[in-house]
């Protein structure tokens, strides 16, 4: 998990200055949303996220983007394993709503918190994938306001994000393979 922050550092870099966001790397362990790595930018108010926090899965950005690319039994494992919390009108916890919320996450190759985790904050989340097509214990994430977080910059700064991610997983492939 070191060694990927380290890898995706760069990356996360240019994607933070790139969109004027938050940005975060997180891992999954136990259903929970780990953050291994945070960049805020300059003079942007910080989110109230540091590294090392773990954020449920079914309400934020990253988590989502992890939990979608689970293997689908262990995704229903997962969704029969507990009550989700509501953290406010906008928490989806219906199973079969956060079913629907991981097909658009393989189909589109995003996530979207619209408000679900914390009222007045949006969180886009991309899976990142390895080279052979699966998919890393990983997700990035940008966040912000409502406000800079809207449907007209939506499909732009989700580019921006998928490309990310894949850059990520290009970088730790070629790192593996300069380590065989």
């Amino acid at each position: 998990n070191l060694r990927i922050r380290e890898v995706a550092l760069p990356f996360l870099r240019q994607l933070m200055m790139g969109t004027n966001l938050t940005v975060h790397l997180a891992i999954l362990e136990h259903y929970d949303a780990i953050l291994i790595a945070k960049m805020d930018p300059p003079g942007v108010a910080s989110l109230s996220t540091w590294i090392g926090r773990r954020m449920e899965v079914h309400c934020t950005g990253v988590g989502k983007a992890l939990l979608a690319t689970l293997p689908e039994g262990e995704r229903e494992a997962f969704l029969h394993s507990r009550v989700f919390a509501r953290h406010n009108d906008n928490t989806i916890i219906s199973p079969r709503l956060l079913r629907q919320q991981f097909e658009a996450v393989r189909k589109l190759g995003y996530s979207v918190d619209d408000e679900e985790d914390e009222v007045g904050f949006r969180c886009l989340g991309a899976p990142i994938p390895s080279v052979e097509g699966q998919y890393l214990n990983a997700a990035v994430s940008i966040a912000g306001t409502i406000l800079t977080v809207n449907d007209s910059n939506r499909a732009e700064l989700a580019a921006k994000l998928t490309r990310t991610a894949a850059q990520i997983g290009e970088a730790m492939q070629q790192e593996d393979s300069t380590r065989v």
